[in-house]
């Protein structure tokens, strides 16, 4: 079901820019981010009640989300970054399937003429290489997301983006599936989607104010697109 207001709705269909997040919105990543946290922090002896809902650490950028999420200082947040991406670079093109509906709503979008950027915290190398691995690097004009050594948040990935393609805040829109994604667009205007196939749940989304919300990617695409 689609959910939002009118205005919202109206901004998003006429939106000269979409940025899509890249974890949970485009792509199924979640269950392998998820495996490789928990095996990570299991071999450093944390136990399963000190990990918890490792969930949370999907959305901010890494190594700052261990941080956040377990109150690490730096130095440990960046051991366990380490040996997380040694871990997951060795998961295979499955564990970034497209969710069912994306390629097409992808393609549908690029026949429209409406260009796309990839907005993500993820390094930009990997975002990159993933996407690729799917056949779905094509369809992105302009991928805004980490370097090496960087860890910056979704306000700091929304503002590049925004520059990148040399738009006002109106005239872009941004989807993502957890709250952060939501923030980031709030940062500067910018209309926020919510969508609920990823790591985070309609409440979450609704909580953090998207503009809209959207269950399906084919509800995705009229919210878009149009009837």
């Amino acid at each position: 079901m689609i959910v939002g207001t009118s205005r919202a709705a109206d901004l998003a269909v006429n939106a000269e820019v979409i940025l899509f997040d890249f974890d949970g919105t485009i792509a199924n990543t979640p269950d392998g981010i998820r495996f490789t946290a928990v095996n990570t922090l299991r071999s450093l002896g944390w136990s399963d009640e000190r990990i918890g809902d490792v969930n949370r650490i999907i959305g901010p950028p890494f190594p700052a989300a261990f941080s956040q999420v377990y109150g690490v200082d730096a130095q440990e947040a960046e051991k366990i970054t380490h040996l997380y991406r040694e871990t997951y670079k060795q998961l295979g093109p499955e564990a970034c399937m497209p969710y069912p509906g994306i390629p097409e709503l992808l393609e549908h979008l690029a026949a429209a003429g409406k260009p796309m950027g990839l907005a993500t915290c993820k390094q930009e190398q990997l975002a990159c290489s993933m996407a690729r691995a799917q056949g779905l690097d094509g369809y992105f004009s302009q991928v805004v997301a980490n370097q090496p050594g960087q860890s910056i948040d979704k306000v700091q990935i929304v503002a590049g983006a925004l520059q990148a393609f040399d738009v006002r805040p109106r005239e872009a829109v941004m989807i993502g599936d957890r709250a952060d994604d939501v923030r980031g667009a709030q940062a500067y205007g910018v209309t926020s989607i919510g969508v609920t196939w990823g790591a985070g749940d309609a409440s979450e989304l609704r909580d953090a104010g998207a503009d809209l919300l959207v269950d399906t990617p084919s509800e995705l695409e009229e919210v878009l697109l149009g009837p």
